[in-house]
């Protein structure tokens, strides 16, 4: 195997920044240990972790995997990483901000306790973006994960459009006291495992979507959102076809009813409907990553 080299500076200026203080590190060795032991590496010899801190689940994933990307975005974090594996020709250490990050196109497995803040996002980059991505282990925040899992009863957008190509599930809680420091909230593990045949594939995936963000924002109920796209006769055939009520809020609508939706909408839609869809995912994203940016750069400020 060639020997890896490590990076010891970001790809470009202020793309790390010290955020050591921010961070909720697992340090419960029995905690590190019960949770590696659910990661099936299944012949693939990559593994990327995602804010790797102070190494404590690297020195596990090294038993797993040949090759271990560790992507840190604290500056300091990464050179003591650098510093204590930098002998270590399966390690690679990369100081970058992992939403920045290019993704490996060779087949690999997240593994990894993520920043709660910014769950969202990272599933968003491992869900969004091309790459030879086959599942992700990730420690987040509990309430997130049973959205995602739809087991909360109330999964979100992003959860469904996981879906398409991911199954989704609980391997299990992570107590607060493994964390140093304590979080204020309850963690889990979750699986996201890439589905070898999606759902839905390439351009009708998109067109699902682009509904489902169009629709997300209308509410309350399924009824109202819909009149937005159908006519009231359609809202009415659609509702009954699906066996559903109107008034129930769209976050109680299951992933098999957004499908017949879907199918609804791609049979019955105006032309102008469908321009008005057209692009929605992309527009929302947009929107929420300003809002994400600017909550960030105000709890930078405050913490001044």
């Amino acid at each position: 195997m060639p020997k890896r080299t490590n990076r010891r500076g970001p790809s470009a200026p202020g793309e790390c920044a010290p955020l050591s203080h921010a961070q909720n590190f697992l340090t419960d060795p029995a905690v590190l240990r019960r949770l590696v032991g659910h990661v099936k590496p299944g012949g693939i010899e990559t593994a990327v972790e995602i804010g790797p801190g102070r190494g404590a689940l690297t020195t596990l994933l090294l038993r797993l995997f040949p090759c271990v990307l560790a992507v840190e975005a604290d500056l300091a974090l990464a050179l003591a990483l650098i510093e204590r594996f930098g002998a270590d020709p399966r390690i690679t250490v990369v100081p970058a901000d992992f939403l920045a990050f290019p993704l490996p196109a060779r087949p690999y497995i997240v593994v990894a306790n993520i920043p709660f803040n910014r769950t969202a996002e990272i599933v968003r980059k491992l869900a969004g973006e091309s790459s030879g991505l086959s599942a992700a282990y990730l420690i987040m925040q509990r309430e997130a994960a049973l959205k995602f899992a739809s087991a909360a009863g109330q999964p979100s957008l992003l959860a469904h459009c996981l879906a398409l190509d991911f199954d989704v599930r609980l391997l299990g809680p992570v107590p607060r006291s493994a964390f140093t420091p304590r979080p204020g909230v309850d963690a889990a593990f979750a699986l996201f495992r890439k589905r070898k045949v999606p759902v839905l594939a390439g351009a009708e995936a998109a067109r699902f979507k682009d509904l489902l963000s169009y629709l997300h924002p209308r509410g309350p109920g399924l009824g109202a959102a819909l009149r937005h796209v159908f006519t009231r006769a359609q809202v009415q055939q659609v509702l009954k076809a699906a066996g559903l009520d109107g008034n129930q809020p769209l976050s109680a609508v299951r992933l098999e009813h957004w499908l017949a939706i879907h199918a609804a909408f791609g049979e019955h839609a105006t032309p102008s409907a469908r321009r008005t869809v057209r692009g929605a995912d992309a527009r929302l994203a947009a929107q929420q990553e300003r809002l994400e940016k600017r909550y960030r750069t105000s709890v930078s400020q405050r913490r001044k």
